[in-house]
């Protein structure tokens, strides 16, 4: 993930993942949109997956992606959440993680089946 940010000018300040999810933190120049990062990312790391894998060669991630941006001052918080994801994900799933971020940021949603 380290390379593929660098490539377009992002870089990587650390990543956590889950059984079914990954966490990156990013840093991006001003001039630099978003989607375009995370297209790259998510292209050139499924790609990565395929080729070094071979029961994953039909891998693909999922449509879509959330992005937050965080200040400074949570910067010590967001570090310690990443490292520790597998500790965070013993009583919260990914869906309720990711319910309660939109919450904290104030991003409307509406609930689906999924969490039923």
């Amino acid at each position: 993930m380290d390379v593929l940010a660098a490539a377009i000018g992002a870089r990587l300040v650390s990543a956590g993942a889950g059984r079914d999810h990954v966490h990156l933190y990013l840093e991006l120049p001003a001039t630099l949109a978003l989607a375009p990062v995370v297209e790259a990312v998510k292209s050139g790391s499924a790609r990565w997956i395929r080729r070094t894998f071979g029961h994953r060669n039909g891998f693909d991630w999922q449509a879509g992606y959330a992005a937050f941006s965080v200040t400074p001052h949570d910067d010590a918080r967001l570090l310690d959440d990443l490292r520790h994801q597998d500790v965070r994900h013993r009583d919260r799933d990914f869906a309720r993680e990711y319910l309660a971020l939109l919450e904290l940021h104030q991003v409307p949603y509406e609930l689906h089946d999924a969490l039923d």
